[in-house]
């Protein structure tokens, strides 16, 4: 194992970590996994999504 791979952290569902605003949704994953400081989860946060081939819908929604 890495020493990287000995920083990862898995976080399950069930877990105090994961995002309350994901807890129900349909397609929220089961399991996240982190680097770093887990603590700022619990804090205000932002997510960065990206895709090899966007929709032109998507490219539009996101222009506006």
């Amino acid at each position: 194992m890495t020493k990287l791979e000995e920083q990862l952290v898995s976080i399950a569902e069930s877990s105090p970590l994961y995002p309350k605003e994901w807890r129900g949704l349909p397609d929220a994953p089961k399991t996240l996994y982190a680097f770093g400081n887990t603590e700022l989860l619990k804090t205000r946060k932002f997510t960065i999504v990206g895709s090899r081939k966007t929709p032109a819908n998507a490219l539009k929604l996101g222009a506006q």
